[in-house]
């Protein structure tokens, strides 16, 4: 879970390679993990969603394919990414 309001988080690619190299997992932008996971949305879902995609697929190596979804939640825009689990012959 990640706070983001306007911005991809810089350290969002430690959890998103952190899931691909275990079991996978979900990458929830718009909570905030300081206050008890409260939503307080992002800004700009739709940006946020065109920002991360190229991220996990050109600027990540290996290249990670997330599903990315825009959701509602409790009257804010959250932006999820179910990311797989890597194929041990991808791994570096």
């Amino acid at each position: 879970m990640k706070k983001s309001q306007r911005e991809l988080p810089k350290s969002v690619r430690e959890p998103l390679s952190a899931f691909a190299d275990i079991r996978g997992g979900v990458l929830i932008l718009g909570l905030d993990g300081t206050r008890g996971f409260a939503a307080t949305g992002v800004h700009d879902a739709l940006k946020l969603s065109n920002d991360l995609a190229p991220l996990c697929s050109t600027d990540m190596e290996p290249a990670l394919r997330p599903l990315i979804r825009v959701r509602d939640f409790e009257d804010v825009k959250l932006v999820g990414a179910e990311v797989p689990e890597l194929d041990p012959a991808q791994r570096p």
